[in-house]
Formats: C-alpha cells, structure tokens, sequence
C-alpha cells in the first residue's frame, strides 16, 4: 500500500515535466525502470543540460577531484568547495557510475586509498590523520562503487572494529578503543573516528550485508537508540518531526535516514520516522518543505510553480523506497 502510494507521487511528479535529475531518481529509484527503459536513458542523456551538473563538469580538476577533499577551501571561489561535496552532489543529482563526473572521482579516490595520491587538505597533528583520510575517501567511494577493491581494506578495518566493539551484543566502548590499538597500534579516542561517525556509517552501510547479522542488527539499535544527538558531523536527533525542522537541521535528519537505511535491520527501528514523513504529505499527496536553506536541489528554477514539491517529492519518494521496497 505505502509502495503505491510513492509510485503514484513519482508519477504526478513526472507527469509535470520535471527537470532531467528529478525525471532520472524517481524513474530508476521510486518506479523501478530496468537500465534499458527509454525514459530512462532519455532523462540520463539530458542530465548534463542540468545547470548543477555543469557545475560538476566545469570545476571537476583533470585529476578528479574539486580541490580539497575534506576541507572547504573559501579562496578558490568555487560553488564545488570540496571534492566531498563534488561526490555528494553527483550521487544526488542521480549521474549514472559511467558519467565522465563519477569515472574520473573514482580514479581519484581509488588512488587515494591506495596511497599513491595525497588529498591536498592541510595534515592534522596527530596519528590518526592516515585512519582519517581512509575513512573520508572511502565513505565518498561507498556512495557510488561499494564493490571497489580499493575501498576493500577500509571497510575490514571497521568490519573488524564493530565486531569487536559488539561481541557482547551490546556496545563496548572499551572494546571499540582496545580494537584501534591492537589493529593499528593508537588510539581510536577522537569521536570523528568512532563508530557513530557519520563517514564509519557510510562505510559499514555500503557492505552492510556482509556483517554478521546479530552484530549488525545490534549496531543498528544502538545507533537508533543509544546515539541521542545523532550522529557524528550529522549532529540531529533521530527523534524528530520533519514539518518541525529547518534548513540544514531537516536536510541532515533525511541523510540520517538516507545512510541508516542501507542496513538490512533498520526498517523496525526506523518505523516511527517514516509513518512521519508519510504524514507530512500535502492535498496533492506530495512533499513539499518549500525552499529551505543547505538542502540540495534538483530543479533548476525554483520559480516555476511546484517545483519545490519536485525536489521534495523526489528525495523523501526515493528514501522511502529504501525502506518500503516490496
């Protein structure tokens, strides 16, 4: 029932002649469309007239990247500050893994976690630095091209450290430290790097499936539920009302859900926020938050009639379908 309901979303959407990223998410993620529909390949072709996609095009570096990885750097006058940024917006934008954006980033960053390319931030003064730009460069592969090889050691490394830190079933902070120091020889203390760090969950997410299931289903709860102020660099509780929230604070509630949504136990936890996205429909039986600063768009021109509830409709169809997918 609910997976009609977003079907028949995505398609009042696109019966309104929306713009290329939004026709190509809600054909492939919401309907389903197999890789050689016709709709589909003509929305995927019409991408690049997309002026956010031309952004990608024109400030992507001949070595892949949008600069600095981690860190925004404010004097390169960029609207792509960062090449985290880079990759956030072609997965969002809905290019497809052979789009000349994602090929070339994924050269990149396959060569940053093999160690023969350095990211240009400035190095922090401590030991973890190496653990850091493993985790940032394989979160961003994970998004796209979970199966890489290159991403192969990162995510071992924290496939070993939450088996470790959820033996017990419950988590063990103890556990979670004594797991850096055996593996790698330091401490695993800075909370960036700890298990609820948002890039960590994106990297576990990716292979979720290869977790043990008790270990992954107890992780998930202790996200859910033991992880009151969210998650690190994400930091908004789960427990929330969308119609409730604002600007950046509603666009990192969805990307909790988003990221969450990969692990295979996360539908039960995960069932009172999405009876509130269900209700947060509006009479036309769509999404519409209006415009909202620090949430991406999809449309080019907000000021056609309705195309806020395009770029709403979109996001909220597609994460629902996660986890509403019969």
């Amino acid at each position: 029932m609910n997976a009609d309901l977003l079907r028949e979303a995505a398609r009042r959407v696109l019966g309104e002649s929306p713009d290329p990223p939004v026709r190509v998410r809600l054909l492939r993620e919401v309907l389903q469309r197999p890789a050689h529909d016709a709709e589909l390949i003509a929305a995927t072709e019409a991408l690049d007239r997309s002026s956010h996609v031309r952004v990608l095009l024109d400030e992507q570096r001949d070595d892949g990247s949008w600069g600095r990885f981690h860190t925004k750097d404010y004097a390169a006058k960029q609207k792509i500050g960062r090449t985290e940024k880079g990759v956030q917006r072609a997965v969002e934008l809905g290019l497809p893994r052979s789009h000349t954006v994602l090929r070339k980033v994924r050269t990149y960053l396959e060569a940053v976690l093999k160690g023969r390319v350095q990211i240009p931030d400035r190095a922090e003064r401590h030991a973890n630095w190496p653990t850091g730009v493993a985790m940032f460069a394989g979160a961003m592969l994970s998004t796209f091209a979970p199966e890489s090889s290159a991403l192969d050691e990162t995510w071992e490394f924290w496939s070993s450290v939450v088996r470790r830190s959820f033996a017990t079933g419950r988590h063990d902070l103890d556990a979670e430290l004594q797991a850096h120091r055996q593996i790698l020889g330091r401490s695993g203390k800075p909370a960036w790097m700890r298990l609820h760090s948002k890039y960590v969950v994106m990297v576990l997410g990716s292979r979720a499936e290869r977790l043990p299931p008790d270990v992954e289903a107890a992780y998930v709860r202790w996200l859910w539920e033991d992880c009151p102020k969210g998650l690190v660099y994400v930091d908004v509780p789960l427990d929330q009302y969308p119609q409730k929230l604002r600007g950046w604070r509603l666009h990192a509630w969805l990307r909790l859900l988003e990221l969450l949504s990969a692990f295979p136990s996360s539908r039960p936890s995960a069932e009172p926020a999405i009876k509130r996205l269900l209700s947060a429909r509006n009479r036309e039986g769509l999404w519409d938050f209006g415009i909202q600063p620090s949430c991406p768009r999809f449309s080019d021109n907000y000021r056609r009639k309705g195309v806020t509830a395009h770029d709403w409709t979109t996001r909220v169809t597609c994460l629902l379908s996660r986890y509403l997918a019969e």
